[in-house]
């Protein structure tokens, strides 16, 4: 419908992205704002949120930059995707599941490779932790796009 706006649940410039190593992988979730979504996928940085009904319709221009939204490596070698899903969320927010092996060797690195798509008004907040050890988290943007951390240490006792 024209002159309709569609509200946004997530703000359009802040992109949310957790990562936890547990069960033998590192899952990463990415959520963002539609608008921000297809700026990412359009190369349109300035792009309008589309109706969450339209979704479908762009479901494989996201499914095919999921891969490209993060370069992760560990000990300097890269880790390879096992997985991506993307779907609207329950806010109508697009998330990126993505799916890891997980890291062995430190530091762990987090490259916001999709930052450079976007304004420098856009910021992505990773957050990583492990089993009993948050390991860091940083606000990403467009200048300063990587995270880096240590791997936490075994646990004393096992558990």
């Amino acid at each position: 419908m024209a002159g309709v706006a569609f509200l946004e649940a997530h703000d359009a410039y802040e992109i949310t992205s957790d990562a936890r190593i547990r069960d033998g992988r590192l899952e990463l979730l990415v959520t963002m704002a539609r608008s921000t979504a297809l700026a990412i996928v359009s190369g349109n940085k300035e792009a309008r949120p589309f109706a969450p009904a339209d979704f479908e319709k762009l479901h494989a221009q996201f499914d095919a930059c999921a891969p490209r939204l993060f370069a992760i490596a560990s000990g300097g070698r890269p880790l390879a995707l096992r997985e991506a899903r993307v779907a609207l969320g329950r806010e109508d927010d697009v998330e990126f599941h993505l799916v890891y092996p997980a890291p062995t060797q430190a530091p762990l690195r987090f490259t916001a490779t999709h930052m450079a798509k976007l304004t420098d008004h856009h910021g992505a907040v990773l957050t990583v932790v492990a089993p009993g050890a948050m390991l860091g988290q940083k606000l990403l943007t467009l200048e300063d796009p990587v995270l880096e951390v240590a791997l936490a240490a075994p646990r004393a006792g096992g558990s």
